[in-house]
Formats: structure tokens, sequence, C-alpha cells
């Protein structure tokens, strides 16, 4: 079966004309004024894998179990190509797309969506189209703060954006001012923004100690550069270890743990001749950092201990039985769960023993609430699960999309949102939910 076929959309959104015809009713619902931009709320999920960035909500109130239909669906539509994951804020949804219809300047774009009925509000290019086998268009995901959307494109332009509409604020190429070069899969790295501090952090690929930097958010101005290494397409953490804020980057040769000056704090090796690992690290509270990457790399976690002459981590365990590919494992107590290349797994963090396996899935990604794991497996079936240590168990299932569905899931105020190559769908997740969108 070809690339297209196995990511054409259901029947509700398979027609370019309709992904058209969507665009222009962004374009009216924005002509008629529908433009407010609504703070940030505890339920929202303003960035790759969610508040914390580390794929865990503290939403309750979710239904447990769904009918012959299973969840309700909300709303789908039909989007360009992209891996983006999607940032929910208020009444708003925000994403990354590419437009390779357009033969004449084929580009990558960042949009808002209504979350309500998923029209779109605005489309603003942020750079060329990038294409490659696996899939065309962007990697990384939008992340937002006090009304700004911060972007990165596949070829290395970043952008801050007025997230009323779209208008770019200031930008950076960093092939121009890094030395960057695109790598094979591209710029995949989701900006981490520091509200306090007043920046965003970024992984830039750039050469001679300039892997990774730090802007100033209103302005952009550069405020340190940091890391003299092979970036691997994955995504800054803050974490707190021993009362000390620090920013953890996983690069080709191991992890880095940078204080808020860009100053090294600790660093552990992890497979250095690897150059392809994009799951972010993990924290487990309260020392531990957990690194993990397929190709036979499997996972390592370290232990942070603070002494007298600063931070060092070392090494608790290093083992094959956890080998995340496309998305990053979650916490759950001092225990890891994720996938294990096509095997969903738990592990204890602390000795690395494997506590629960499950098969039947293939590859996929997973975010967490208190109860419940929200499983998508990279075939496009969502499985609800209980969020235990002990054992797998199953609640629910139900196939929702088709094709390669390698994007994280996002959950705000009830509402899961979930894309593959050609659309995103938003379906309703709270106990009582109806079709109108309500509860009953």
């Amino acid at each position: 079966m070809s690339h297209e076929a196995r990511n054409a959309p259901r029947s509700r959104a398979t027609a370019k004309g309709q992904w058209r015809r969507a665009l222009w009713i962004g374009g009216l619902f924005w002509s008629l004024g529908f433009a407010a931009v609504m703070p940030a709320t505890a339920s929202d999920w303003e960035q790759f894998r969610g508040p914390a960035r580390d794929g865990i909500s503290s939403e309750k109130g979710l239904a447990t179990e769904w009918g012959d239909e299973g969840p309700v669906e909300l709303w789908r539509r039909p989007v360009g190509p992209a891996f983006s994951t999607i940032a929910a804020v208020g009444d708003r949804l925000y994403t990354l797309d590419s437009d390779p219809a357009d033969a004449e300047n084929p580009g990558e774009y960042a949009l808002a969506l209504d979350a309500a009925g998923g029209e779109t509000l605005w489309r603003r290019r942020i750079g060329d189209l990038f294409t490659e086998g696996f899939g065309d268009g962007p990697r990384s995901g939008p992340s937002w703060h006090d009304g700004r959307l911060y972007v990165l494109s596949s070829r290395g332009d970043f952008h801050a954006l007025d997230a009323k509409d779209g208008k770019v604020l200031w930008s950076v190429d960093f092939k121009q001012q890094f030395g960057a070069e695109v790598q094979t899969w591209a710029f995949t790295s989701a900006p981490l923004v520091i509200p306090d501090l007043k920046r965003v952090l970024v992984e830039t690929g750039g050469t001679e100690g300039r892997a990774v930097a730090a802007f100033e958010l209103d302005q952009g101005k550069l405020i340190w550069t940091a890391i003299d290494d092979t970036v691997v397409y994955s995504s800054p953490v803050e974490m707190k270890i021993h009362g000390q804020r620090q920013w953890v980057f996983l690069t080709q040769t191991g992890l880095w743990s940078l204080d808020q000056d860009g100053k090294t704090l600790w660093r552990a090796p992890f497979v250095p001749k690897l150059n392809i690992k994009p799951a972010p690290p993990v924290f487990v509270a309260p020392d531990l950092v957990f690194a993990s990457a397929s190709y036979e790399a499997g996972a390592k976690v370290v232990r942070v201990k603070k002494t007298e002459a600063g931070f060092k981590a070392e090494d608790v365990w290093q083992h094959q039985l956890m080998r995340n590919h496309f998305n990053g494992s979650v916490a759950l107590g001092d225990h890891l769960i994720g996938f294990d290349k096509a095997t969903l797994k738990s592990i204890d963090a602390g000795t690395g023993e494997k506590t629960w396996a499950a098969r039947g899935l293939g590859m996929g990604s997973l975010i967490r609430t208190e109860e419940l794991l929200i499983i998508l497996s990279e075939r496009g079936k969502l499985v609800l699960a209980e969020a235990s240590t002990e054992s797998y168990k199953p609640l629910a299932q139900h196939q929702v999309l088709t094709g390669r569905c390698w994007t994280q899931p996002t959950l705000s105020d009830g509402r899961l949102y979930l894309r593959n190559g050609s659309e995103i769908v938003a379906l309703d997740l709270r106990a009582g939910a109806t079709a109108a969108g309500g509860k009953s």
C-alpha cells in the first residue's frame, strides 16, 4: 500500500477541496471577529508533552469505558502533512502543518484552530516545505506563553508569533546564525519557555559550542549558547533536583544538565555513537533521570547527587528492556511506562526490572492522568487503561485514525486531540459526554 493510501483520512475528510474549504471557513470566522485569545488555565496543554513537559495531566472526571461507537467525536477536519503536536489554550488549538499542494511555493505553516469546531482562525507561513520518505512537513511542536506562540520549522526557522493573529514578532535562522545544518529528519526540538526567566530554550544544532540556545521572549535577543555536541531530535526538559532548577538536554554523547546561565551542572554519557534519540529525558523524583532510544540503544537511569564540588550523575542501570522510539515514557510513582519498540512496558525506575508488558499495539505514544493511561498506537487505535505499575489493565479501545500516527495526544478540559499526517480529530473523554459535546 502506498504512503498516500496509508495516510488517507476517513470518508468525511478525504478531498483536498475540503481542506481548502476548511481554510476558507476559518477566514470567515476570523473576519467576523472570533479572534479573542483566552488566558491559560489549569487544564491547558500549552506545549509538547503538556504543562510540565512530562506527559502527565491533572485532569479528573474522565470516562472509564466507551460504548461500541467509541468515545464521543466532536469534530474531525483535514490538515496538511506534519508530525507536530497540538497545543491547547483556552478556546484555541495551535499546531503546525504544510501545504505540499502549492506547486509553486510549498511551505510549512503555524495555524490556530477553534477548539470547539476545528475551524481555522489563522495560518502563517514559517518556512519552506521539508520532504522525507517517512512523512513531510514540520516535526516540532508549538509552545504557547502569554499570548505568544514559539515555533520551529523543519529547516531551522525559529519564530515568535502573536497567538491572536499569527503575526511574526521576531525570527531567527539557525542555519545563518549558528552554522546549523538540516539533519536527515530535520529540526524537531520543541521550544521550552521559562516564564519567570523570560526566555525560551531550544536546540539550534549549531557548531562550536552552540548546539542549544536561550532567547529573550519579547525581542528574541540571544542570551546564551551552550554544548559542543550534535543534537539528536530530542527536546529539553526542566527538572528540579536537590533544590536546583536545571534544564536537561539529550544529545549524541548523552545527557547534559545546564543551569539558567547555560553552565553545565552535570553530564552522563549515553550511547555516544547513536545520533537518533528523539525521546526526551524523564525525571523520576527525587533524583533519577531516565534516557532511552531505539536502534538497540536501550535505556539508562542515572542518579544525580549533590556534593561540595557540585552535581554529579552516577549510573544506576543500563539495559535493552526499554527502547523508546519516536515518543517518550511517562513516570508513574517510582516506575516508568513506555513503548519498548512495539511492546508497551512498565519498569521499576530504580532497578530497571520489568513489572508488566503488553503487545498488540505496535509502536505508539501515551500520556497519563492520575488514574488513566491514554495510549495511541501508531496505527491509530486509541486505548484507555488503568494507570497501574502492577499489570496492564485496558478498559476501552477504539480505532479513531488510520495511517501513520506518530504524534502524541493532547488532553485539555476533558477533550482529547489526535492527529495523523492528514487529519485532526477531537474527542470528548468526559464522563457523561454526549454527541453534542456537552454532558448528559
